[in-house]
């Protein structure tokens, strides 16, 4: 059958004349072999494996046709090419692979070279030296729209993505085969023909797929040259052997692929550097696959800033984070970090005495001296006058008082006292401030580092700072034995948002602005570790939470029922972000009476004077938003 190459014993009852039109057209198949081999053992006929292994690798299989010289008795010697897919892998594309049928036979020991096929030379020709011009890639066009189809076909050790925007590439598929058919058997450049340049355009051979690829040169070595493939993204080394210069006739399409970075991520690693698990969870997250692309932010020269949805309509960037390898930019990791070494420091070496604490679920005033993160604050207690003072009370405005005092005189004895020798975490000491400059009683939380700085906690108002050693002093005796006037208490049932891995600036931000130096209601729910809730003064009555407009607005998650009253306390409101209960609040007696209100003008006024005494502590540590 001489349209398909193959024969067949017929009876002469089943031939019929070919009609002359159909004559006319030459045979649609020709004879081939497989060039300067022969079958291995009996060289006159090929073997039962053989035959079977060339149709198991054949069959259904795309091949090209690699001409390897004239015919010989009508038959063209050939190799037969066969392209196989490769899946992507990790930093790597998918790819499309060719490889020899002949030499898959030689590494089987199904066939050997040919009598005579080693030997033999090719006739040297003389070939005038070509020159090709330099050329350059221009930018990639960047998509118009800010929310378009797109395909992730790299991503690098940074995490920058290049994508590739989905539309109509047949123009784009052309171009690869034109380039496939002009460099598949391409010679070398000699030495004289090109002399490479940084960024210069070229055709490139990629290892994995046996392909050429348009590219740009961005490193050049004595023995090898690093180019960019800049329709997908990735890099790689060749030999000069392996780039072309003579790019002229593939430069009418502008680089397929656009840098991007995923908005507002960062790695979750102490070095700031993309793990490789992060990196190889990304590739199979979303290469090669059609994601939705929101484009956030744009500025020249930087990648753009994106949202990725994947396929399953999941955020990439959220996906990172909830399996922990990625946090927002925006975090407070480093205060996170900060703050599990001072309450490490304050839980086994805190050499200061502490203030008495009320009991769980009794209510008292408080001042909130500094938010260390969303979730965890400082307070001192307030000043006590009229009905309200009591033993307790009376020894809370003595400590504030000393407090006062002992500002005063540190001050002047801080500047003038030895420096803190041996520094360790625990240690009792003073330190200058670095925003006033005032000198206040610390507590070293971290060694030195190479800087010879450590982490200091101010005892009296819970700040912390990295401070010099030079603005580090021992503690006069005379200081160090009123109790810490700071109480570090974790706020109750406040966790970070789901899907997040960390705060971030924005609810620190309006943490402060909420709590920050406010007088507040406490009512603790649990001792060890001191656990409680706060709630607004002004609005009392209702029990509403100081941070409730952030659990509102989802910058903080509150995550369980409250225990913290008995039965003879007043039932509070439910503070949930989507649902909010209000439970009733007890009876607070007949009101008719005149005389009971006039009890109450006077607990008003008693209010406003404690409100004013509190005006007098001692502040300078109090971080309040003025200051952010």
């Amino acid at each position: 059958m001489v349209d398909f190459g193959y024969s067949e014993t017929i009876q002469t009852s089943e031939l019929r004349n070919l009609k002359k039109h159909l004559s006319q057209s030459g045979a649609f198949s020709f004879l081939c072999h497989l060039a300067e081999v022969v079958p291995a053992g009996d060289q006159s006929m090929w073997s039962r494996t053989a035959c079977e292994f060339m149709v198991e690798e054949t069959h259904n299989k795309k091949l090209y046709i690699k001409k390897k010289g004239d015919n010989i008795k009508t038959s063209l010697p050939v190799d037969l090419i066969l392209e196989t897919y490769v899946p992507e892998s990790a930093l790597e594309p998918a790819r499309r692979s060719y490889t020899s049928l002949i030499d898959m036979m030689k590494d089987r020991g199904l066939v050997i070279p040919a009598p005579g096929a080693l030997s033999r030379k090719k006739t040297p020709v003389k070939v005038q030296p070509k020159t090709y011009p330099i050329m350059f890639f221009d930018p990639p066009t960047l998509p118009e729209d800010n929310s378009f189809i797109g395909i992730p076909v790299y991503v690098n050790f940074d995490a920058v993505i290049y994508v590739q925007e989905l539309r109509g590439d047949e123009e784009f598929k052309e171009l690869s085969e034109l380039i496939q058919q002009r460099f598949r058997e391409s010679e070398p450049h000699k030495f004289e023909e090109t002399k490479w340049q940084l960024n210069q355009a070229c055709i490139a051979f990629f290892h994995l797929d046996q392909q050429w690829y348009r590219a740009k040169i961005i490193s050049l070595e004595p023995h090898r040259v690093k180019v960019k493939f800049v329709d997908f993204g990735n890099c790689e080394n060749v030999s000069y052997d392996k780039i072309r210069a003579d790019v002229e006739d593939f430069m009418y399409l502008p680089p397929q692929c656009f840098e991007c970075a995923l908005y507002n991520v960062l790695p979750n690693t102490e070095s700031g550097k993309w793990s490789k698990p992060a990196l190889d969870f990304m590739h199979k997250s979303c290469v090669t696959k059609a994601c939705v692309i929101e484009v956030l932010e744009r500025i020249d020269g930087e990648p753009l800033k994106i949202k990725v949805m994947l396929p399953d309509r999941q955020d990439l960037s959220s996906v990172l984070e909830s399996e922990g390898y990625a946090i927002q930019e925006d975090s407070l990791l480093e205060l996170m970090l900060q703050s599990q070494e001072i309450e490490a420091v304050l839980k086994t070496k805190n050499p200061y005495k502490s203030m008495p604490l009320y009991t769980v679920g009794e209510f008292f005033d408080v001042l909130i001296t500094h938010v260390e993160i969303p979730n965890v604050v400082y307070y001192q207690h307030t000043r006590y006058s009229g009905d309200e003072a009591d033993e307790r009370t009376d020894e809370i405005n003595h400590q504030l008082t000393k407090l006062e005092q002992m500002w005063v005189e540190l001050n002047e004895a801080g500047p003038v006292s030895p420096p803190l020798m041996r520094p360790k975490p625990g240690k009792m000491c003073c330190a200058q401030y670095g925003f006033d400059q005032c000198w206040y009683r610390g507590l070293v939380i971290t060694a030195p580092d190479h800087q010879n700085q450590v982490l200091v906690l101010y005892v009296d108002f819970g700040t912390s700072e990295i401070v010099p050693l030079e603005r580090v002093r021992t503690l006069p005796p005379q200081f160090q034995s009123l109790p810490a006037q700071a109480r570090r208490l974790v706020l109750s049932g406040i966790q970070i948002p789901t899907p997040q891995a960390s705060w971030n600036v924005q609810a620190q931000e309006r943490m402060l602005q909420c709590a920050g130096a406010k007088v507040s209601k406490c009512c603790l729910k649990k001792l060890d570790p001191l656990q409680g809730e706060l709630f607004r003064a002004e609005d009392w009555s209702n029990m509403t939470l100081l941070y409730q407009e952030l659990i509102d607005s989802g910058l903080l998650q509150y995550s369980e029922e409250s225990d913290l009253c008995n039965d003879e306390e007043p039932s509070r409101t439910r503070l949930g972000s989507d649902d909010v209960l209000i439970e009733e609040i007890e009876e607070m007696g007949d009101m008719e009476d005149m005389g009971d209100m006039e009890d109450l003008d006077f607990e008003e006024e008693e209010e406003e004077t404690s409100q004013s005494d509190n005006e007098n502590v001692s502040c300078g540590l109090i971080i309040t938003e003025a200051e952010l």
